[in-house]
């Protein structure tokens, strides 16, 4: 972290009109500096800029402060990026960390990293080079795109990368920690990557963390028919000290970069659909690296937008990671929208086939993922209506997907939405919600026949009705209650997975609930009372 002396030294040394110039349209006021506010709705000109104490303000939504707030306002960056940025620009020299050895370390991967990435670059711009020269070509990835991406070429043989940074054994123990190589059983060195096309994978600050690489169409020189059968399309390094898997999103950089602060960003699932799309001019689009989307990934993506639109492969697979990421991208409060490309079709293709424009046709036409949920769903219901074992089968699926939604607004719309579509109250749809949440508890078979109202000695009506307030139509908080009063759900069970926040409505309720069962174990294990009433109806003093 920079001491204070150089956070001073770098105000001091950056012209924060011209940082600011880079994001606003300024125009001079006396002393100061006026703009559109980006940070709210602004009508005129709110935000003022002191270029002499390099402080900004906006009279209309109250934020302000120096360069570094308005980076991190502006672009979404920490404190630590903010600093590490505007240092790299003004030329001071960050003091290291106080973990030296580790810093050091660090420092060493990330060097080797940029030295494969160039060695890479170079291959692919040589006369070795050609014949991926020639694949991208015919993908129509033009110069300037492979140049903006840092795309490379690994040569064929296994030892090109080693031959090029591996000359010492601290450098062939950095390739192997980064995974650009691999030891034998033998002890012997030998490249990961050989005859590919290499994909650099970056950070959100552009830093090279890792690489990917796609193998050429047609047999590697040197190589025989039987080595080559066995060679995946895709390959990614392994999880390395700078790089994870499930926390990195390529392009992420470049679309920051096209547009710091982008209203939405588009998720595809290839390294070429990103860079087909920004050649195109979609320069917001990103991709996860060959994985189902993660949490951390869509906790990295709020910070830098409010919305984002999935434009997955229109394929079974890809349909099907859609509908994966979806949830993870609500729960990271995300707006979701889903971009329904013709079928069979992905981002490149559709781009190379048909032009710019049917792909602008898809993301207008984008539906939001509740919608696309549903219409996904009912559309696996054949054409007369399924059986009644299906239909249970597809509630219970929408029941686990919904389990998932944290928005009661939203829960409520998509229950409206199910109830429609399978032409079932929606009494009987919140129903089946619950029940899932029960069968996340551990609940029994017997306490689910109950809960749909059914006697265990067989389908007839229960013949002590369930209270229900009257005109009030019952959600998952009054059926779970319910439930919890007449003592069939397990309160030891209940309190480990539920808190008295997931029920806003009755928080207070729920409160004292718990609180009131605690207080009976006590007085129970005081007494050494065994008469079995510990999971029975709570009994209020």
């Amino acid at each position: 972290m920079a001491t204070r002396e150089e956070l001073e030294l770098i105000r001091d040394r950056v012209d924060m009109i011209e940082v600011l110039s880079r994001y606003l349209t300024l125009k001079r006021s006396g002393k100061n500096w006026i703009a559109i506010c980006p940070f709210h709705p602004d009508q005129r000109p709110s935000l003022t800029v002191d270029p002499e104490r390099k402080l900004f303000h906006c009279f209309g939504c109250g934020e302000g402060g120096d360069i570094f707030k308005f980076l991190m306002k502006i672009e979404r960056l920490s404190f630590g990026e903010a600093v590490e940025r505007l240092a790299r620009e003004t030329g001071v020299e960050l003091s290291p960390l106080r973990e030296g050895p580790s810093h050091s370390r660090l420092a060493k991967l990330r060097e080797i990293n940029e030295r494969a990435a160039a060695s890479f670059q170079r291959n692919l711009e040589g006369p070795a080079g050609a014949r991926a020269r020639r694949y991208l070509e015919g993908r129509g990835i033009g110069r300037e795109a492979w140049e903006g991406f840092r795309l490379g070429y690994a040569l064929p043989g296994k030892n090109g990368l080693l031959q090029a940074l591996g000359r010492t054994e601290e450098e062939r123990q950095l390739l192997l920690q980064l995974g650009l190589v691999v030891q034998g059983r033998d002890g012997h060195y030998f490249d990961r990557f050989h005859d590919r096309l290499i994909f650099p994978l970056c950070d959100p600050q552009g830093r090279v963390i890792g690489f990917a690489g796609r193998l050429l169409p047609g047999p590697s020189p040197g190589s025989d028919e039987e080595e080559e059968e066995g060679r995946p399309k895709y390959l990614n390094i392994p999880n390395t000290p700078l790089f994870k898997k499930g926390e990195a999103l390529y392009g992420l950089h470049l679309a920051r970069r096209g547009s710091p602060s982008p209203e939405e960003l588009i998720l595809v699932e290839g390294y070429t659909d990103v860079i087909s799309l920004h050649q195109a001019g979609f320069t917001n689009a990103i991709a996860t690296m060959g994985t189902a989307l993660t949490t951390s990934q869509a906790r990295l993506l709020r910070r830098y937008v409010d919305r984002v639109v999935l434009a997955y492969d229109r394929d079974s697979a890809g349909q099907a990671a859609a509908l994966r990421g979806m949830q993870a991208l609500r729960n990271a409060g995300l707006d979701v929208q889903v971009a329904l490309l013709p079928p069979g079709t992905d981002p490149d293709g559709l781009i190379r086939e048909r032009g710019r424009e049917a792909f602008r046709a898809a993301l207008e036409g984008a539906l939001p993922f509740h919608i696309f949920y549903v219409s996904q769903l009912t559309a696996r219901i054949p054409e007369g209506g399924g059986d009644p074992l299906q239909v249970e089968r597809l509630l219970a699926e929408a029941g686990a997907f919904l389990r998932g939604i944290t928005s009661r607004p939203l829960r409520h719309e998509l229950i409206r939405q199910l109830s429609s579509a399978f032409d079932l109250p929606e009494e009987e749809v919140e129903l089946e919600v619950t029940r899932q949440s029960r069968s996340r508890l551990g609940l029994g078979r017997g306490r689910g026949r109950a809960e749909a109202g059914m006697d265990e000695a067989g389908p007839g009506p229960r013949s002590t009705p369930r209270p229900r307030p009257r005109g009030q139509r019952w959600g998952p908080e009054e059926h779970l209650l319910y439930f919890l009063l007449r003592g069939e759900l397990p309160l030891e069970e209940a309190q480990k997975e539920l808190k008295p926040e997931d029920f806003p409505h009755y928080r207070r309720l729920v409160e004292l609930i718990f609180s009131q069962a605690q207080a009976q174990a006590q007085a129970q294990a005081q007494a050494q009372a065994g008469d079995g009433e510990g999971r029975g109806p709570l009994r209020f003093k």
